[in-house]
């Protein structure tokens, strides 16, 4: 059931078959099928703020983080809860394959606890395939960031709590990408019936089909994180990905050009109750958390398995991650609470005026 519900929210999505989905999509698909699936998960913010959430677990009212409190060292974040367990034993890394300044990340996210944070302009001086696309229009892939990262991401000497932010998915899907065709995204997506050059082709189908290619270099920067996970070993000789917890989640809906409007079909409040649709479900985004203790401990012990329909947000992440990791936290200074407990959380979106 909680399956089927996944898919009852796509009236104007993709015609593909499962099986079709998975082909073009196996990385994504193997997360899915092999993770701790939130299905009632949803992030209304813009980027700074959820991600902000999920490191810090609270936000301000009335200011920005990233503006407002960018020099404050804030001891509640992960990577400072992390560093008070751990101490040196521990690496803690930020990754975007974004600028600097943009959120003014370059100020703030040392503060927050990261002990090496990397975004263009240093992943550029790495020994990698990583190119810089901002000056075409286009934005960076997530798979070339990974390659040139994985080293530092993913170290065998030491635990790490590495960050990533991507940016192929993030906007730009009313037009062509010239890294996406040089990739053969868009080839890729014609073998399946959705061909970006049609010309009878709408707008909103464009900007869906555009949307699907970016995701393809997602899914490839994912599968490259799959691999490195299952070849580095720690120094016993295990796989790093037998005691690794890796979460991936939306930090907003894709609200560029109206895309997650048009694909789910929820244009307002009204049009939902005049039929019958849940105007949340527009801001319904994943979450899965990829653990194979987690997976297997839920799989035997609960009915509803590896899935949870238990209303979360980007809030929830922070005392979730420390409640899985056996970490004793005060839960006031956090504004969600634990994906395993028995409280939902309430949320007051502070840059949109409503609560969740």
């Amino acid at each position: 059931a909680a399956e089927d519900k996944l898919n009852l929210i796509l009236p104007n999505g993709t015609k593909l078959t499962e099986e079709e989905c998975r082909e073009l999509y196996p990385n994504f698909w193997y997360l899915y099928d092999n993770s701790y699936v939130m299905t009632n998960y949803h992030a209304r913010e813009k980027t700074d703020i959820s991600e902000n959430y999920s490191i810090l677990g609270s936000y301000p009212m009335e200011t920005f983080i990233n503006y407002d409190y960018c020099d404050n060292v804030l001891p509640q974040s992960m990577p400072k809860m992390l560093k008070t367990i751990y101490g040196d034993d521990l690496k803690t890394q930020y990754f975007h394959n974004g600028y600097a300044d943009f959120y003014n990340r370059e100020v703030s996210i040392p503060n927050l606890g990261f002990d090496n944070w990397y975004t263009t302009e240093k992943i550029l001086n790495l020994d990698g395939p990583y190119k810089d696309y901002g000056a075409n229009g286009e934005r960076n892939l997530d798979s070339e960031m990974v390659l040139s990262c994985a080293d530092l991401m993913f170290p065998t000497d030491k635990q790490f709590y590495t960050y990533i932010t991507t940016i192929s998915m993030h906007g730009m899907y009313s037009k062509k990408r010239g890294n996406l065709e040089k990739q053969g995204y868009y080839d890729k997506l014609r073998k399946f019936g959705m061909d970006i050059d049609d010309p009878d082709l709408s707008k909103e189908d464009f900007i869906y089909y555009s949307y699907l290619a970016c995701a393809l270099d997602t899914d490839k920067a994912l599968g490259y994180i799959f691999t490195e996970l299952n070849n580095r070993v720690d120094e016993n000789g295990v796989p790093l990905i037998e005691n690794t917890t890796l979460v991936l989640f939306g930090d907003h809906q894709a609200y560029y050009e109206g895309l997650s409007s048009y694909v789910k079909n929820i244009l307002n409040a009204d049009d939902c109750v005049e039929n019958d649709m849940n105007y949340m479900d527009l801001y319904r985004v994943p979450l899965m958390i990829f653990d194979k203790k987690l997976v297997k401990k839920a799989t035997e012990e609960s009915e509803t398995g590896r899935f949870n329909d238990k209303f979360s947000s980007s809030c929830d992440i922070v005392p979730t991650l420390l409640d899985l990791l056996g970490i004793n936290y005060y839960g006031n200074i956090y504004y969600g609470h634990s994906l395993f407990s028995d409280t939902e959380s309430l949320v007051y979106s502070r840059g949109y005026g409503y609560f969740l």
